[in-house]
């Protein structure tokens, strides 16, 4: 059975497929065809699936790799179209489960079965949380659309770690709520690569965010839409500024509009062209002797000191 052109298994032809239930296919074969999709995934790198692959590379683009039963469970709630599964037998009942209530008809979906050891052998990995799953992307969203319908904004520059991307999803998802919009640039990796999408406990799935290839000019944009754009640096590298403010301030300095928050690279920070298109640069007031924090818990400081007076939460 071979892969067609759009990159999905093929399912024609499968002995007993109940059309109301997802094909199950039983794999014992490692060098199977039907798993290119699934093979190797501890050597995809964050933003191109299978580097140096064709056709793997473009279902980055289309397709978001997920693990762990949550993670499904996750998929199905928020409408994403789930187009196959690998999994173990003891999984098998449980998929079907979140297979009724998937969007499509369940007989779309395809689940492959093999014993754990076959499915490390496929992933690259070993294989711990029971289920992966290859889900078509949601449609793109306009970074100003996203803005005109956002409380806030937090704006990420050039992020590298997954882990790091992930927890911001989660940490604006619990103090900005949904009214709080993320917006990366094409520098930053992949808020759905599956290492993010995990850490983030599902809410890079929920979360609304954008992907912009110039920030600077959204960043402009956005003082038409009634945003004041506050980059967070380190304090020993902005106070001289003359649009530096204390953390304490923001708030008051809102006047009636928005704040769109930017964070930078985890080793270098925002850029200065960045810093410079920003109304405000700000840092967050720490001990002598330490400058900086995780760009996660950077994210988490700023957003509650204004999630009272936005009654964000």
């Amino acid at each position: 059975m071979r892969c067609p052109s759009d990159g999905v298994p093929e399912t024609k032809g499968i002995i007993g497929i109940d059309a109301h239930q997802p094909h199950i296919i039983e794999i014992t074969d490692l060098d199977d065809d039907r798993l290119l999709l699934f093979s190797g995934l501890r050597d995809r790198s964050a933003h191109h699936i299978a580097r140096g692959s064709q056709l793997a590379g473009r279902l980055d683009e289309e397709f978001i790799i997920a693990e762990g039963v949550f993670i499904l469970q996750t998929l199905v709630e928020t409408g994403h179209t789930v187009v196959a599964v690998l999994t173990e037998p003891a999984r098998v009942d449980e998929i079907r489960e979140l297979a009724a209530g998937a969007s499509g008809s369940a007989d779309q979906l395809t689940v492959f079965v093999a014993d754990r050891s076959v499915l490390s052998g496929i992933v690259g990995y070993p294989f711990h949380r029971g289920v992966i799953a290859l889900a078509r992307r949601a449609v793109s969203v306009d970074a100003i659309e996203l803005a005109r319908r956002s409380s806030a904004l937090v704006m990420l520059e050039n992020l590298a770690n997954h882990e790091n991307v992930g927890s911001i999803f989660r940490t604006v998802a619990a103090l900005g709520g949904q009214q709080t919009g993320i917006i990366v640039n094409e520098g930053c990796t992949d808020p759905m690569y599956r290492r993010s999408v995990r850490v983030s406990m599902g809410h890079a799935l929920r979360q609304p965010f954008a992907v912009v290839d110039d920030l600077v000019r959204v960043i402009g944009s956005l003082r038409d839409e009634q945003y004041l754009t506050v980059a967070l640096a380190p304090a020993s590298s902005v106070m001289d500024s003359p649009s530096y403010v204390l953390l304490g301030d923001l708030s008051r300095l809102l006047d009636g509009r928005k704040p769109a928050l930017v964070f930078g690279s985890e080793a270098h920070g925002l850029t200065q062209e960045v810093i410079d298109a920003c109304d405000r640069v700000c840092s967050i007031p720490m001990a002598s002797g330490v400058d900086s924090l995780n760009v996660n818990v950077s994210v988490g400081v700023v957003l509650a000191s204004f999630a009272g007076s936005l009654g964000i939460v």
